[in-house]
């Protein structure tokens, strides 16, 4: 394994890892080999409404930029870097991503804890893990609806996984594994958003041509019109963008 320097760039003072998937790959590993070794690591996946958000939230912008990996994800993203003649040059974060680290954990044998979605959500993640990843080591699952999270805090702490999944949302995921962090002492934390209900199947993706020409926001307006607040975070994005560039 080479080891992996850190190319960012900066999008409304957000840093943003500009790599490919397979240097996101080996940056990962990478890090679960140092976190490993005593200094616990986390990554976040930026998107517009989590960089858009972050500009009314400086905490929220601190643990972001204090990540030890942010690959981009969205194509708001790629628009907004094209256009401040950054240059992010792939999307990289989302459930492929997700999918591609779960490869290298089975292959590497990395034990790994999904906490996060509703509970019909990780019912149904169990079943898809075991069926598309049979050797995966899962060394837990716990949805996201739980009274007291400290409890799961002491079982990750028993369990002891290589990679932790966080999938409460933004900005409560980033959050809870800054305060936790130290703590049980993972060597990677991931902040996951939505993909637990992709990977599970309970959200469709869109076709891949139009993950492709960028439409999957599109798409799920379509199946989820109820989106559209959420959607109105890339107009905002957008107009900060053009703001910042006069």
């Amino acid at each position: 394994m080479y080891k992996v320097s850190r190319n960012t760039v900066e999008i409304l003072g957000v840093k943003i890892d500009n790599l490919k998937v397979g240097e996101a790959l080996e940056r990962i590993e990478q890090l679960i080999e140092e976190g490993r070794r005593g200094a616990p690591k986390y990554i976040i996946k930026p998107n517009t409404e989590i960089v858009t958000y972050a500009q009314s939230d400086a905490q929220f912008k601190k643990i972001l930029n204090n990540a030890d990996l942010a690959p981009p994800d969205g194509v708001g993203l790629m628009i907004g870097s094209k256009l401040l003649s950054s240059g992010l040059s792939q999307r990289v974060g989302g459930p492929d991503l997700t999918e591609a680290i779960l490869k290298l954990a089975e292959d590497k044998g990395y034990s790994c804890y999904f906490y996060g979605a509703k509970p019909k959500v990780i019912e149904k993640l169990s079943l898809v893990l075991k069926k598309r990843f049979p050797k995966l080591k899962i060394a837990g699952l716990r949805h996201g609806y739980v009274e007291k999270d400290e409890s799961v805090v002491v079982e990750i702490k028993t369990v002891k996984p290589d990679i932790l999944f966080v999938a409460l949302g933004y900005p409560k995921q980033e959050k809870w594994i800054a305060t936790n962090l130290n703590d049980f002492k993972v060597p990677l934390s991931i902040a996951e958003g939505g993909s637990f209900d992709f990977i599970s199947g309970e959200t469709k993706r869109a076709p891949y041509w139009m993950r492709k020409l960028g439409l999957e926001w599109l798409f799920r307006l379509i199946i989820e019109p109820g989106r559209i607040r959420r959607q109105m975070a890339l107009p905002k994005f957008l107009w900060l963008i053009f703001s910042k560039r006069k």
